[in-house]
């Protein structure tokens, strides 16, 4: 039986209706100036050097970098200890969506499982969120156990296998366009995104970078397998779709995303629902790549064939949306997935 909307459901949509009513009128109170934060950097972080890579196999920063960001890095090729290496893992399929659960904390567990065996970086180093732990509090609290564990020198590992939605509208007193939202746990699907953002149940790209941003790291990896389906979107903390990029306000930060913003993030069946790129990547490992790079380059090229066939399958059967192929991209500006290497017998 469908229950009916409680007492605080009732007040909390009441509150939310309020608070949108008085954000679609804040730029009509406060004088021009007071909105001119960019979104772009969420106010708070120099914008990067625009990073793009076509190849996806390797990128160089960009001529204008100031010296300062060339200081301090390590030489082509020079290993990291694995005890510098810092992992936060998140798998959430929520049970409202049509990706089964099964999928996304598989996809965790096989990419843990074979990057903590391959690397030598220690369990004790790593911590997941799969599912119900995947919320908005626990995943800003893993964020902030990164920021205690790590330093400037040691490595912050990000892996995100979440769904993600696109949106457009008003956000924190300004306007937004074609934003990326990290859709996180929620036992029923919100009514509305700005709800969901609102009320910290999902969160937003700027948000989410604004939070990384304050891990001291400066070596970070962001290992994205999500998708984002509407044609023309922007790829997640600004990764290019054909050859346009969006810069967020990361900070030197290594980003590996599974797809195109125009492109599905496909789910593999056998032998275990997982992420396809995920899959591939984890393969790539096991079967001996020496680091990171090598991996996803030999993921990017399995996927790239692997997806054409589930796509042509895909229209034949009606089992997934039309699509052609997915495209992972790889953006290294200080070449540390050369760095990060293969340390298992």
């Amino acid at each position: 039986m469908e229950s009916k909307p409680g007492i605080l459901d009732g007040f909390a949509r009441f509150l939310f209706l309020g608070w949108m009513a008085v954000t679609l009128l804040w730029p009509f109170i406060l004088p021009p100036n007071a909105l001119s934060e960019s979104v772009e950097t969420g106010g708070n972080h120099p914008i990067a050097p625009p990073l793009i890579e076509n190849e996806g196999s390797k990128a160089r920063p960009t001529d204008d970098i100031p010296a300062r960001r060339q200081e301090g890095w390590l030489a082509y090729g020079q290993p990291i200890d694995p005890d510098d290496i810092y992992v936060l893992a998140v798998g959430c399929c929520p049970p409202w969506a049509k990706t089964p659960g099964a999928a996304c904390a598989n996809s965790v567990d096989l990419f843990l499982d074979a990057f903590l065996r391959w690397s030598g970086v220690s369990a004790s180093h790593s911590r997941s969120l799969l599912q119900q732990e995947a919320t908005y509090e626990n995943v800003c609290s893993g964020l902030q156990w990164l920021a205690r564990a790590t330093d400037e020198h040691k490595v912050a590992l990000i892996y995100l296998n979440v769904h993600g939605v696109l949106y457009s509208g008003t956000y924190k007193g300004r306007t937004v366009e074609k934003s990326d939202v990290f859709v996180l746990w929620t036992e029923e699907c919100p009514f509305a995104t700005l709800y969901a953002l609102w009320a910290h149940l999902w969160i937003i790209d700027e948000d989410f970078i604004a939070r990384v941003n304050k891990i001291p790291s400066r070596r970070k990896i962001l290992i994205v397998d999500a998708c984002h389906p509407e044609p023309g979107g922007l790829m997640v903390m600004g990764l290019p779709d054909g050859g346009k990029a969006k810069n967020y306000g990361t900070q030197e930060e290594t980003l590996i995303s599974s797809a195109l913003s125009s492109q599905l993030a496909l789910v593999r069946k056998f032998p275990r629902a997982c992420a396809l790129f995920t899959w591939e990547l984890v393969s790539a490992m096991n079967a001996g790549a020496s680091n990171l790079l090598e991996a996803f380059a030999r993921a990017r090229e399995k996927t790239l064939t692997e997806s054409r066939v589930m796509c042509r399958q895909g229209e034949t059967d009606g089992v997934i949306p039309p699509c052609r192929e997915q495209t992972p991209v790889l953006l290294d500006p200080h070449d540390l997935a050369v760095s990060i290497q293969r340390r298992c017998p």
